[in-house]
């Protein structure tokens, strides 16, 4: 009886240590929607992401930096659900229609992760909220990171 005790409580155990992944249909991205401004961009540049819900399975994004009055950066964003799995496709180039796509890995109520171990840079995306903050990390490991600060943009 105390073995059988001893697996039970063990087994609780190893489950509590595991992640925290929602199941995909539970993940929600509303936390994104808006237009934000990074507040950790270079003084010569600003740099702004807007994100808009089309339904609930489809979130569009625009990225863009802007340097004297000229855009020298700009991504266009979607997330949708493909195949009861989320993807983020990044694309660089609106002219073309190739895009640098990222797998959900991990999410929760205000955070999620994403993830393509095939592309050169960047290999993991994350994202999350913090407060009235909008905060982003891409990197390829600890050593090789750029971090976002995004706020919202009051109208």
């Amino acid at each position: 009886m105390k073995l059988f005790t001893f697996l039970l409580l063990f087994s609780f155990s190893l489950n509590s240590c595991q992640t925290n992944k929602t199941s995909p249909n539970k993940t929600s991205f509303d936390f994104l929607v808006g237009e934000w401004i990074r507040t950790n961009e270079k003084s010569d540049r600003k740099t702004y992401e807007n994100w808009k819900k089309v339904d609930k399975n489809t979130f569009l994004g625009c990225g863009f930096t802007i340097k004297n009055n000229d855009t020298i950066s700009q991504e266009h964003l979607t997330i949708s659900k493909i195949d009861d799995k989320w993807i983020l496709k990044v694309n660089l180039d609106k002219t073309k229609n190739e895009t640098t796509d990222f797998k959900l890995i991990n999410s929760d109520k205000n955070s999620f992760i994403l993830e393509n171990q095939e592309n050169d840079f960047p290999k993991i995306i994350k994202y999350w909220k913090v407060g009235n903050q909008l905060k982003a990390e891409i990197s390829n490991d600890e050593s090789s990171k750029i971090d976002f600060v995004f706020e919202k943009i009051k109208k």
